[in-house]
């Protein structure tokens, strides 16, 4: 893509609203309904049904692992159980979509944490996810793992919105925006509109489950969630970023992750609520977010208009090997053990309901 001939400009900001997705849905929200009538109003960006919400717990639900059953093995329940969930979510979500603009009612489908280190794998696994949910407000949900950013291309260039989650650190975030950038201007050069493609990266700063305090003149947002704001800014106003946007892009946007145990959720949510970010949070992390009078506050440091001069200056964002491999390190062992805990509570739903796995 040839940038060198047209002066850039800046992405529109209206474009730029904060939101929030429902991290984890359950079965029984998506069949009554109860989603659509979750008190977030046009905050509600989207959800993201995680692999654990499919399985049943072991007092209830054995009709519905009769239901959906197709064979016997582990993997083929989970996966029948899980896309049943992800493609009831989004025919829920499906309205709000189409009467946004694609803006709202977004659904983030996971990839089983089995394939996301292998390449090859995880692309067949999203071949295959794209084949059983072809509703077009699905955005797939890779890890930020080498395996993960091989497969942002082939996702873009099908017009299919990525999510790229497991990133931990600005330097792992500088390698992820520019697998999106390079995948975007590679769809402009064929001549594919740009707007279709829905961009999003899961940041989960450390800190952020122990971050407590109300927003104030002083900031307590931790300090990885400030650095990773003010970097993603900054990779955000480059010129190259700046030119697909001209061409009808869509802002791509951070989401925070990792709400869990926090005693006061709500002053955590508010310290990071900046316009041009998202944040994941769990049902009850939405109940006691729920705004009262007018929303949540922005935080005075990361919010619209703030100076960066407070954050300490990031240092070589691109070239820190160590920090690249403790984030590498990282990743694995979450995969992992996310696949084992995931296996073990499969086994104990089969085996609670010897019906099912008969």
């Amino acid at each position: 893509m040839d940038t060198t001939s047209r002066d850039p400009e800046a992405a529109d900001p209206e474009r730029a609203r904060p939101g929030v997705w429902l991290d984890g849905v359950s079965p029984a929200l998506i069949s009554s309904g109860g989603i659509e009538r979750l008190p977030f109003g046009e905050d509600l960006a989207g959800a993201m049904p995680r692999l654990e919400d499919a399985i049943p717990g072991p007092a209830g639900a054995a009709a519905r692992m009769r239901r959906i059953r197709a064979d016997t093995a582990l993997h083929s329940f989970h996966q029948h159980l899980y896309l049943d969930l992800a493609g009831m979510t989004a025919e829920r979500l499906l309205p709000a979509w189409r009467s946004s603009g694609g803006e709202k009612g977004l659904v983030s489908v996971e990839v089983h944490p089995r394939h996301a280190l292998r390449a090859g794998e995880l692309a067949a696994e999203v071949r295959h996810l794209r084949r059983r949910l072809d509703q077009p407000n699905v955005v797939v949900h890779v890890p930020g793992t080498p395996a993960g950013l091989a497969v942002v291309p082939q996702l873009v260039h099908a017009g299919v919105g990525v999510h790229v989650g497991l990133v931990f650190s600005a330097a792992t975030l500088a390698r992820v925006d520019a697998a999106m950038l390079a995948a975007l201007e590679a769809r402009f050069d064929t001549g594919r509109p740009l707007g279709a493609v829905s961009l999003f990266v899961g940041f989960r700063p450390t800190g952020f489950a122990t971050a407590g305090g109300s927003p104030g003149r002083e900031c307590h947002c931790p300090a990885a969630a400030r650095q990773a704001l003010i970097a993603w800014r900054r990779l955000q106003r480059s010129r190259r970023w700046s030119e697909l946007y001209r061409y009808g892009a869509r802002t791509p946007r951070l989401i925070w992750t990792g709400w869990s145990g926090a005693a006061d959720p709500s002053s955590v949510c508010a310290c990071l609520r900046a316009s041009d970010t998202h944040q994941a949070l769990s049902l009850q992390g939405l109940a006691s977010c729920a705004p009262r009078a007018g929303g949540l506050k922005p935080c005075p440091l990361a919010g619209d208009g703030a100076s960066e001069e407070p954050a300490p200056p990031p240092a070589r964002l691109n070239g820190d090997n160590a920090a690249g491999r403790l984030s590498g390190r990282l990743q694995r062992e979450i995969l992992l053990l996310r696949q084992r805990r995931l296996e073990q509570r499969l086994r104990n739903a089969v085996s609670a309901d010897p019906e099912a796995a008969g």
